[in-house]
């Protein structure tokens, strides 16, 4: 067993008995519990490379690693190094976490002339010798953050254009853990790179684990928690008001929200086809939050396709909303509809949702299944009926206030399980179960 000592390791008792006395030794192990604790595993957690952690630009991922960083600053189960896509803003908030230890990686930049000049050479080595520089630049300067950190496990945060072989060779397979944040076939080479698995739903493992590359017991499952406070709170008066205002939404009619990306996967056009043939539409607004990516209000094609779709419509497209604004648009509404076309891995934003005690309409789609029964929500078969079963659907919560509140009061206790705190014990409770296979 490892202590800490004014930030220096005390390694095993029976050295202290060694140089001292048996009791002074027990002296100084107690100060050193009572101050520090237990030794503390040292975990590497590596952000996907597109946005930086903090998450001050946003990215679904990266809130998830941000909440851990938080709740490590509260519970101080860990000793953690957080290897980060380098970012100005992100940086001036280091600070605030005493318990984390940052590893920005910088990259030049791609629009300065040193970035111009290497984009240039890299495409020729590319196309001549199918060598990617930047890339293997980008992979150096993770293998030496690694490296560094010394650690007791590495994670990697989700698919990351960056994996390498030369990690696992470095810090030994035992140590290494990859964090399921999606849906992922088998993948023989992941089996190679990795001991360990992290799966954010039964069903993210059951599709992972289907053909017996890799076994179930080196795939844990622990469930995304969200930040419950920014969510369950109370709605200023005036707040609502304005919103309808901004968008000539009268206050008798009810409302309908989808939060998401504009995508075809996500099933915003059958939403809208759904809406388009509801009996009580013409009593409802259907309003449409969020973008093509990110936080990018941009006119794709199908983005456009579906504005034309809604023209004579009652429906809103509010654009990108701030995560902190959304917790107004869902307090204003009267249910939620997610009709992913895709096998979702689990479903933040129906937590969200469920958060402001409304209850939610999905596809029979992925992890989402698991998170929504008959008691909080309504669930459609995705099938040639899904855009009238789904129309359906809407009008019957739409027409039944008595359903529509009870299903919504089970939402949010159900939600309510679903914290930030939550998931930080149960992230440490499997990390420090990997970490005792290990040592054992």
């Amino acid at each position: 067993m490892n202590y800490k000592l004014n930030g220096r390791h005390v390694c095993q008792k029976i050295y202290i008995y060694n140089v001292i006395d048996s009791e002074l030794g027990d002296k100084i192990l107690s100060y050193c519990n009572e101050k520090e604790g237990d030794y503390l595993k040292r975990v590497c957690i590596v952000a996907p490379d597109y946005f930086p952690v903090p998450a001050v630009k946003g990215g679904a991922v990266e809130i998830l690693i941000q909440n851990i960083l938080e709740e490590n600053e509260k519970q101080k189960r860990l000793d953690i190094v957080c290897i980060t896509k380098y970012d100005r803003k992100a940086g001036k908030l280091y600070g605030n976490y005493k318990h984390t230890e940052f590893f920005p990686i910088r990259m030049i930049n791609r629009n300065s002339f040193l970035g111009t000049l290497l984009a240039a050479l890299n495409y020729g080595f590319k196309r001549i010798f199918k060598y990617d520089i930047r890339l293997n630049h980008r992979k150096s300067k993770y293998e030496k953050a690694i490296i560094k950190a010394k650690v007791d496990v590495v994670i990697f945060e989700g698919e990351n254009r960056i994996f390498d072989m030369r990690y696992t060779e470095i810090v030994g397979k035992n140590k290494m853990v990859m964090h399921l944040h999606k849906t992922y076939e088998p993948q023989t080479e992941w089996e190679k790179m990795f001991q360990n698995f992290i799966a954010i739903s039964n069903y993210v493992k059951n599709r992972f684990v289907s053909d017996g590359t890799i076994s179930e017991d080196r795939v844990s499952v622990v469930y995304n928690g969200i930040d419950i406070e920014k969510f369950d709170k109370k709605v200023l008066p005036g707040e609502i008001e304005s919103i309808k205002e901004k968008y000539s939404i009268p206050n008798d009619k009810k409302i309908i929200i989808y939060t998401g990306r504009l995508i075809e996967g996500k099933g915003v056009k059958e939403l809208i086809e759904a809406f388009k043939i509801c009996k009580n539409k013409h009593s409802t607004y259907l309003v449409i939050c969020g973008g093509g990516f990110s936080n990018n209000n941009d006119t794709s094609k199908y983005i456009k396709e579906i504005k034309e779709l809604s023209k004579g419509e009652n429906i809103v497209f509010t654009g990108f909303l701030d995560n902190q604004e959304l917790y107004k648009y869902y307090s204003m509404s009267n249910f939620a509809v997610f009709p992913s076309l895709l096998e979702e891995g689990f479903g933040n934003v129906i937590i969200e949702a469920m958060l402001s005690k409304i209850p939610v309409i999905i596809s029979k789609r992925g992890g989402m299944m698991e998170i929504v029964s008959e008691k909080t929500g309504i669930a459609i078969e995705l099938d040639d009926e899904f855009v009238n079963n789904l129309s359906k659907a809407m009008d019957k919560l739409l027409s039944d206030d008595k359903l529509r509140k009870q299903l919504g009061k089970n939402a949010y206790c159900f939600a309510k399980d679903f914290s930030k705190e939550n998931y930080y014990k149960n992230y440490c409770s499997v990390i420090e179960k990997i970490c005792g296979e290990k040592d054992g």
